[in-house]
């Protein structure tokens, strides 16, 4: 995935200049800086009702998405709909009986 990153140009040219003097690329200093980043845990643990207050939204995808589903916006919105649709179905009466299924 291609991304853009607006950093200061002296701290640029410092790591450029030192991948170039190590024989790597920028974005192999990059990539290496990112996963050991992620290998660390986290120095302020995130607890779910903070995450949850902070954005409201996260708590309608609860129960909807599955860990190998796609993180492309659409995708979401999609398993967010059809969570909604399965929990309207199971709480509103049903149309030809008047019963719940």
């Amino acid at each position: 995935m291609k991304i853009t990153l607006d950093i200061p140009d002296a701290l640029y040219r410092r790591v450029k200049a030192r991948s170039a003097r190590e024989g790597r690329t920028f974005r192999s200093v990059a990539i290496k800086l990112l996963q050991n980043w992620l290998s660390t845990p986290p120095s302020v643990p995130i607890e779910p009702a903070v995450a949850e207050a902070n954005t409201p939204w996260l708590a309608v995808t609860r129960g909807a998405l599955r860990p190998d589903q796609s993180h492309d916006l659409e995708s979401i919105r999609g398993s967010v709909a059809a969570s909604w649709v399965a929990e309207a179905a199971e709480t509103l009466p049903h149309r030809n009986s008047g019963k719940r299924p």
